[in-house]
């Protein structure tokens, strides 16, 4: 749903500044929502119960977000699709973590799999007339679609019953300390949260406006589907790299400054060859600045959390490891593109992933220590 909201919104005829604040408000909301949610499923320990009901709200939200123009209504309704949406992706990672043990190579084999669903879909919208990105009914369609989807697979995971009640949160609020009073959330792990913002701030450039790039600025909108595509499948390959490596002892700082690298190179390459053949060379260090970072930050968070706020822990990284650095650049970001154009955008954020590798260099005593989770 995400790489379409701008399209969403643009169809209804809104400028590039007021999608940068509306995809911001996007963020903004699921800068909360994760907290409350994913602390619910702790409490409760039913995390599949909490992402069967958020889905069916997320798709109720996403009908007048997709069918009116009006901007109050887009306001409430963009709103409660950040609300529901957002808190899914912390509670299903701390579900198949609780599930499948601390193994990241378990976890990012799964993860993978969501990724190969991405790269069928976009392809089949690719090569048949069954998407219009022009018409918001067509993508609501499929938002539903795939929707119904996800609720039925969720149906066929094992109860949350499987979920020993020792394992359970029994925290009233997501900030609560224990009794001895030692603080939530470690030095460590606002340091790595702090790090990983600012790659995030970077990409940005990509997750708001690379769509939007394509179609205005190499006037090649028909193939958004394929490009992103093309870097979910460099993805795919990269994640299971990447869980390997973790698994063989590699840090995950170490990976995430990787990352940064890669994508100071991707941003710089949409900069210096501003056409497809760049976009689709850009797309291909998706395996890097992505493939690599997503499982080396999910098991950053998980190394620095107790087990029984592990939802909590990855609603950090969601809300403001992620979607704070996104509710910035995206409410820059479109004035950016209005003052200089795409490629100043994308040349102009490199700063961020350069911020990041700054971060590691100068707390990597603390932070390129092994695990530290309270237990």
């Amino acid at each position: 749903m995400v790489p379409y909201l701008q399209i969403i919104i643009r169809n209804h005829g809104y400028s590039l500044a007021s999608i940068g604040m509306l995809l911001g408000l996007f963020e903004t909301v699921g800068i909360v929502s994760p907290f409350i949610l994913a602390n619910s499923a702790d409490q409760t320990g039913r995390p599949r119960l909490v992402l069967i009901l958020i889905a069916a709200l997320t798709a109720i939200f996403a009908i007048p977000l997709t069918l009116s123009g009006e901007p109050l209504i887009i306001i409430l309704a963009i709103s409660g699709v950040a609300f529901f949406f957002r808190p899914i992706w912390p509670i299903q990672d701390a579900m198949l973590i609780a599930r499948i043990g601390s193994d990241l190579w378990h976890y990012t084999k799964l993860r993978a799999s969501g990724t190969l669903g991405f790269i069928c879909f976009s392809l089949l919208f690719q090569f048949s007339s069954l998407l219009d990105v022009t018409n918001n009914r067509s993508i609501l369609t499929w938002i539903m679609i795939a929707i119904t989807i996800y609720i039925g697979s969720l149906t066929l995971v094992k109860r949350d019953e499987s979920i020993p009640r020792t394992s359970r949160s029994t925290f009233s609020w997501p900030f609560q300390r224990r009794k001895r009073k030692e603080v939530v959330f470690t030095k460590k792990l606002w340091i790595g949260i702090a790090v990983m913002a600012m790659n995030r701030m970077s990409m940005v450039a990509i997750s708001s406006f690379f769509p939007l790039y394509v179609t205005e600025e190499l006037q090649r909108g028909e193939l958004v589907s394929v490009l992103m595509a093309i870097a979910a499948a460099s993805e795919l390959i990269f994640m299971l790299v990447g869980g390997r490596l973790l698994r063989g002892g590699v840090r995950p700082i170490s990976l995430i400054a990787i990352s940064s690298l890669g994508l100071c190179t991707r941003l710089l390459i949409y900069m210096v060859v501003p056409t497809l053949s760049g976009a689709i060379i850009g797309q291909l260090f998706h395996s890097v600045v992505y493939g690599l970072f997503h499982p080396a930050a999910i098991m950053f968070v998980n190394n620095n959390i107790a087990p029984e706020r592990r939802s909590v822990g990855m609603a950090l990284y969601t809300s403001v490891g992620v979607g704070l650095p996104t509710v910035i650049g995206s409410a820059l970001g479109g004035y950016v593109v209005d003052l200089v154009g795409y490629r100043g955008l994308f040349g102009s954020y490199t700063i961020f992933a350069l911020i990041s590798l700054v971060m590691i260099f100068f707390f990597r005593s603390t932070i390129m220590t092994r695990a530290t989770s309270q237990r």
